[in-house]
């Protein structure tokens, strides 16, 4: 929700909107049976969201969000790693690689940087 001023305010409705958009155009994960939880909590991690396999959950964490822009971006890639093998994901991690090297964050990173602008060019 963006205000006068063009900041923005957190609304859990945009969050619920945006993981519809996304269920719209990416579709249901071949790995799991329902669309993700979206759950929002306060732990001190440092991050923006994340994607939990084992309780099909993305995680928002709303103190990192300062933006409408980084909750779709958010949104977008936490919802590729529910579209990607959870055995794969830690397989990758277990080959030695780094959030940087990863296949799927790299893959998440870029589609979530090209559908931002898609999402907001079309809002």
């Amino acid at each position: 929700m963006r205000n006068e001023t063009n900041t923005w305010d957190f609304d859990f409705n945009d969050a619920d909107k945006l993981l519809d958009w996304c269920v719209d155009k990416y579709g249901m994960s071949k790995y799991h049976d329902d669309i993700p939880w979206l759950d929002f909590n306060q732990d001190d991690l440092g991050i923006m969201g994340e994607y939990q396999a084992d309780s099909n959950t993305v995680i928002i964490y709303p103190d990192y969000i300062k933006s409408y822009d980084d909750l779709v971006e958010t949104i977008i890639h936490e919802f590729q790693h529910y579209l990607q093998s959870p055995m794969w994901f830690e397989r990758y991690y277990n080959m030695g690689h780094s959030y940087d090297t990863h296949p799927y964050e790299i893959y998440a990173e870029t589609i979530s940087s090209n559908d931002k602008k898609l999402l907001l060019n079309k809002a």
